[in-house]
């Protein structure tokens, strides 16, 4: 298990923040990952990574691979995340997602103008400065 402090950003406002634990689980066709809400069951989140489609789901989502390793935070490895987008359309579709498999999901926008950053806990606000960055770049 893995501690990670969401933080929910609105028109690059802060909202909220939350506590999370991250546990990733290898399955036969990839890894699952679960994002558990220390205070507020309601809000876990779980993700799942099909490794031979290089799929993402998400709820009904079924997002794809669009960009490989274009995106970072880390200016050691510029390679480090890849982008993934929703593979049908949708009317109120998910959003892009940032996302590794050793790591988990980096970023995340609901489709509603919402950004969802996991950090580490040990995350800087230097860190976070440059996801956002990066994400409006891109």
């Amino acid at each position: 298990m893995t501690s990670r402090v969401v933080k929910i950003y609105e028109n690059d406002s802060l909202k909220r923040e939350m506590n999370y634990e991250l546990t990733i689980t290898e399955i036969d066709s990839g890894w699952t990952y679960q994002y558990r809400n220390l205070v507020d069951t309601k809000k876990n989140m779980d993700f799942k990574f099909l490794k031979n489609s290089n799929r993402l789901l998400f709820a009904t989502s079924k997002l794809g691979l669009y960009k490989t390793g274009k995106y970072s935070f880390k200016k050691t490895n510029p390679d480090e995340f890849d982008l993934y987008i929703e593979t049908e359309e949708m009317l109120d579709g998910h959003g892009p997602v940032l996302f590794n498999e050793k790591f988990g999901v980096l970023t995340s926008n609901n489709g509603w103008g919402m950004d969802f950053l996991f950090l580490p806990v040990e995350a800087n606000t230097a860190v976070e400065r440059d996801i956002l960055r990066n994400i409006q770049r891109n």
